[in-house]
């Protein structure tokens, strides 16, 4: 009896048709496409997440911090990319998503803070840095949702990891 790797169901054996069906039988681990297909995905993001995302984070940020040309132009492509293929973008924010729970967990705190009255709106507030208008939040870390920190989007851009006083 053969369990199936990605539900635990047992393995049926196929029917024959003159004996093409019993060389796959040997091979078979999974109990459907739908397994299998959950399970090559699975592993295909798992992979990317360790060894992709480090490598893009440190060109972005290193980009990003000096303001470069390219980091300028793939900022306008981008913008350009996601109102053209809007179905791209948001599977693009899915794999987000998946690679960041804890980001968007601390996000959802915040806004749900804001709505409900527990803490102000950044927007009355003023920026800890160049102490203008404040647009949004900053986690300095995402484990400690409720630390956060006001700021506008120019200094929040210019440096997102910078400590604010």
């Amino acid at each position: 009896m053969k369990i199936c790797k990605h539900c635990g169901k047992e393995i049926k054996k196929p029917l024959t048709l003159h004996g093409l069906s019993i060389i796959n039988w040997k091979r078979r681990k999974f109990c459907s496409r739908k397994c299998y297909s959950i399970e090559l995905k699975k592993r295909y993001y798992l992979k990317y997440t360790e060894s992709i995302k480090k490598k893009t984070m440190d060109r972005y940020i290193n980009d990003r911090n000096n303001n470069s040309p390219a980091y300028l132009k793939r900022l306008k492509r981008c913008n350009k990319y996601q109102k053209e293929r809007p179905e791209l973008a948001r599977k693009a924010q899915r794999i987000q998503r998946i690679i960041n729970p804890e980001k968007i967990k601390a996000r959802q705190i915040i806004n749900n803070l804001i709505r409900g009255g527990y803490i102000q709106n950044p927007k009355l507030l003023k920026c800890c840095r160049c102490k203008k208008q404040a647009t949004e939040y900053h986690h300095k870390d995402y484990t400690k949702p409720l630390e956060v920190k006001p700021i506008c989007r120019r200094c929040h851009s210019l440096d997102r990891r910078t400590t604010c006083v």
